[in-house]
């Protein structure tokens, strides 16, 4: 069964500067791979794959960190009603390529 993935309008603009940043850096190719994967995770294997890190009781949502290559995302799940909530996406500052201007979030 598919969760579905809500992501904050100010998160989904964020990926779309990275993603010039990937065209202009020739890494453009990686970074989708990247969005695929985690994009696949948070539909298909949110609880399996990332790390959980604190509940929110009162939201009945259980907040994760997940990584993959050069994003960290945190995310809650709400396992009865199938849904994921993307709360933010990070650029790992340990990515070989270095990171976009704005990737310190």
């Amino acid at each position: 069964m598919a969760y579905a993935v809500i992501t904050p309008e100010n998160e989904r603009q964020k990926l779309l500067r990275w993603a010039e940043w990937a065209k202009a850096n020739d890494v453009v190719d990686e970074y989708l791979v990247v969005l695929k994967t985690i994009h696949f995770r948070l539909s298909f294997e949110p609880l399996e794959w990332g790390e959980p890190r604190y509940t929110l009781h009162a939201l009945g949502l259980t907040v994760f960190f997940g990584t993959f290559r050069m994003l960290n995302v945190w995310y809650g799940v709400d396992e009865d009603d199938c849904r994921v909530f993307v709360k933010l996406f990070q650029f790992r500052g340990d990515y070989p390529q270095g990171k976009p201007p704005d990737g310190k979030e």
